[in-house]
């Protein structure tokens, strides 16, 4: 072969090895665990916005059907953000103390 330059052919590997994660948490919490957050966060909204409405309630006189609705959104989505950050961090917590040590 002279005048040309030989060319190496590529060759995959069989078995492809799967990336490791940048960042592996291990094993987290149980699906009972996210449910349960779940439903509790919904369940504060629910009574957020309870809160909020009777607040508005008590405090207004007259027509106020569109600050009750406001009032009881308000609370819905503060009591609901509230407890959902709580149980992100809870969960974290969770997957933390199930990681294995190094």
């Amino acid at each position: 072969m002279t005048g040309r330059t030989r060319r190496r052919l590529r060759t995959l590997p069989l078995v492809a090895t799967p990336e490791p994660p940048a960042f592996d948490t291990g094993p987290g919490p149980g699906k009972g665990a996210f449910i349960l957050a779940y439903a509790l966060t919904v369940a504060s909204g629910i009574l957020g916005a309870v809160i909020g409405y009777g607040l508005v309630e008590v405090q207004s006189e007259g027509d106020r059907g569109a600050w009750l609705a406001l009032g009881a959104l308000v609370g819905g989505v503060a009591a609901a953000g509230g407890v959902g950050v709580v149980a992100v961090l809870t969960l974290r917590a969770m997957a933390e103390w199930r990681r294995p040590r190094p």
